[in-house]
């Protein structure tokens, strides 16, 4: 039986360990962003968050920090091993594998926005992971492992990493920052942390909404989440200058 991290999930519980709809970029080609790019088009102190949405689209998080700012973020996902890409700036619904276990690649980067009270961008901060999703048959078993924080050379890169990478550089992760928790599952096997591999260590962050809580609070700290409607939901002219950013 795997031994599962206990981390806390808080008030993301809900939307981290279940499959549910979100507006994400997923990439083709086996490209990703490199998210700095966006700030070729949004200015801090200056666009607002209607310039942000006719970039990127509707906003799949939005969240407040504990100092009552307002926070929406995005996500671009690279095409995963093992399934097609869902699509390019769509909303889509993450399936739960109702045939048989399954895993596929995942590495997520993240955008999130920081706005004042009228709207205005006030900070861009960006965050992701990558890891190895396991999903089960009628929609048991559902967790990730290989689960790393990206680097910020990684965010900046456009190559979506193949499994092997993902694999080895959270082997090489573990070792060399010997994470508390990864630690206590090699002391409960009997193990030192270099003998464990990516199938003793499950986390329990299982969706695109559950990876953008996170990284939120690598960027933010704490964070209070909304509904993802709390800015208005889909407006008209979401996403219309996405061709800019995404280099269509």
């Amino acid at each position: 039986m795997l031994k599962k991290i206990t981390l806390t999930l808080g008030l993301a519980s809900v939307i981290a360990l279940t499959g549910c709809a979100t507006n994400h970029h997923t990439t083709r080609n086996e490209k990703l962003l490199d998210v700095t790019r966006v700030e070729k088009f949004i200015t801090k102190d200056q666009s607002t968050l209607t310039d942000v949405r006719e970039l990127i689209g509707t906003p799949a998080y939005a969240a407040k920090t504990v100092q009552g700012n307002d926070i929406v973020g995005y996500s671009f996902v690279g095409e995963r091993s093992g399934a097609s890409a869902a699509g390019h700036a769509i909303a889509d619904i993450l399936t739960l594998g109702i045939a048989a276990d399954d895993e596929h690649k995942t590495v997520q980067k993240n955008i999130y926005f920081l706005l004042d009270d009228n709207k205005v961008v006030k900070d861009i901060k960006y965050g992701g992971y990558m890891g190895i999703y396991h999903f089960g048959s009628l929609g048991a078993s559902q967790y990730m492992k290989a689960l790393r924080k990206m680097t910020d050379e990684e965010l900046r890169q456009t190559e979506n990493y193949s499994d092997d990478y993902i694999i080895n550089s959270w082997k090489q992760y573990i070792v060399e920052k010997k994470p508390e928790d990864v630690a206590k599952v090699a002391a409960d096997k009997k193990k030192t942390i270099e003998e464990l591999d990516e199938d003793d260590v499950i986390y329990p962050y299982n969706s695109i909404p559950g990876i953008l809580y996170l990284s939120a609070k690598d960027c933010f700290g704490d964070v209070t989440n909304y509904e993802n409607n709390a800015f208005g939901g889909k407006l008209p002219n979401d996403g219309v200058k996405s061709a800019l950013l995404l280099g269509e």
